[in-house]
């Protein structure tokens, strides 16, 4: 049997081909060849303490580590669409509250618009409110999403700093 103990190739072309090798004939025992008796021996009581040790490990990550990354897990995939929706809702009812603020302080003073001063008021608060609106939702929107970047590249420190919550 031919036992190698080097063999060099090289690209010629885009073809593969041997330039050079070394071996010897070898006629002895496979088993001898490999340096071994062919007979292997187990340490049984080793490898059953190793598994024991490993599943510890993996039924402690379970349930300590788990349950926290399903939660990154789940932020991480979070559209963001809720809090947009409530950016949309407090901005929108912080307007109103404001319209009617301003509304009450000018009646308590005796002050009056005509038809087309309050129809001026409300197209310019109008836009204000949407303004207003638009922005707090991008705002929500860019939010969520270097939330999700942070936790998708490690930029968070910890569980609590991407729910915003203290632990």
């Amino acid at each position: 049997m031919k036992v190698y103990t080097q063999i060099e190739y090289q690209w010629e072309g885009g073809d593969l081909v041997q330039v050079s090798e070394e071996s010897h004939e070898y006629g002895g025992e496979v088993a001898a060849c490999k340096g071994g008796s062919g007979k292997t021996t187990y340490d049984w009581e080793a490898a059953n303490r190793y598994a024991a040790i490993s599943r510890d490990q993996w039924n402690d990550y379970k349930k300590r580590f788990q349950p926290f990354e399903q939660e990154l897990i789940d932020l991480a995939h979070n559209d963001g669409s809720e809090e947009i929706e409530m950016a949309k809702d407090y901005t929108q009812s912080s307007m109103d509250a404001q319209k009617a603020s301003g509304e009450l302080s000018l009646s308590r003073m005796g002050i009056g618009m005509t038809a087309d001063q309050a129809k001026a008021s409300d197209r310019s608060f109008g836009i204000e409110k949407m303004a207003a609106t638009v922005s707090a939702m991008n705002d929500a929107a860019q939010h969520a999403d270097d939330r999700r970047n942070a936790i998708m590249t490690g930029g968070m420190a910890s569980l609590s700093q991407a729910t915003g919550r203290s632990s």
